[in-house]
């Protein structure tokens, strides 16, 4: 009898702690979506120029933030992208992307150029206002990473 009653009290426990460690994951990802839903957030652009001409490949481009508000944020990597043409009777090109970034949250660019041309990467909030700028080497890697200031007022 003691036997059954040992294993009883040994399930028991296992049944406990999973349902405690079950209990803390569903708090903590519920918190992390209650966040992803409420909390300021900034519409950020990744904004990278180079001195190359349009059509430009760019390679271990890799960005952070989400795609929509409410989504969690991730990394997100693409082997290459290609620049486009900056505004007319303007030498060089460039290649942008936006993401959601919520405030206190790292907001990342990083990028490489061919080797003959330099790359100079931008973080702009809504568009507008650099918060990070940062100018490479002709075909080294650049990166832009800043934490996502707070709302005004």
């Amino acid at each position: 009898m003691s036997n059954g009653s040992h294993s009883t009290t040994t399930t028991a426990r296992a049944i406990g702690v999973l349902t405690i460690a079950a209990a803390l994951v569903a708090a903590t990802t519920g918190c992390a979506m209650i966040r992803q839903q409420t909390a300021d957030a900034w519409s950020v652009t990744y904004q990278v120029t180079t001195d190359a001409p349009a059509g430009t490949a760019l390679t271990d481009v890799s960005v952070r933030g989400a795609e929509r508000r409410g989504d969690a944020p991730a990394a997100h990597r693409y082997p290459q992208v290609t620049t486009t043409a900056l505004s007319a009777g303007t030498a060089g090109s460039r290649w942008q992307q936006k993401a959601i970034v919520l405030t206190g949250d790292r907001a990342r660019v990083a990028v490489t150029p061919p080797p003959e041309a330099t790359a100079t990467c931008r973080v702009l909030l809504d568009g507008k206002r650099a918060i990070a700028e940062r100018q490479g080497q002709p075909g080294r890697p650049v990166t832009c990473s800043v934490t996502a200031p707070p709302f005004p007022g």
